[in-house]
């Protein structure tokens, strides 16, 4: 499985990083906003996408539209995960609701809440 985390934060990509490579996840690409993001996507496939909300260029849920609006057009299926912080408001989660997000995982997080959220992905 290829996973690409995308959060202007470089703390949280690495702590993400970690926690997956101890669940066993090696194959981690990482980009700082959606714009970086969407030129990842277009080198190769992805299968699990975590997402921030507040980034430049392009934020989570914009990249998140895009993401989907591109599905409709192909057979790829990415799974994205918001990341969810405190400053998320219910709007913000609902709006990410709203264009299909598969999951969310709340900031600070660790590798038990990790592993749930991807174990709630195998069961849909």
């Amino acid at each position: 499985m290829k996973f690409l985390i995308v959060d202007d934060s470089s703390t949280i990509c690495n702590v993400l990083r970690k926690h997956l490579n101890n669940l066993g996840h090696k194959d981690t690409l990482i980009a700082r906003d959606g714009v970086e993001a969407l030129e990842l996507l277009e080198e190769g496939k992805v299968d699990i996408l975590f997402t921030d909300f507040n980034m430049p260029n392009l934020n989570g849920l914009e990249l998140t539209r895009v993401i989907r609006e591109d599905q409709q057009k192909t057979s790829e299926e990415i799974k994205i995960i918001l990341l969810k912080g405190d400053h998320s408001s219910d709007n913000d989660v609902m709006s990410f609701e709203a264009t299909g997000i598969d999951g969310r995982l709340s900031k600070p997080f660790n590798q038990d809440s990790i592993k749930a959220v991807l174990d709630s992905l195998e069961e849909v």
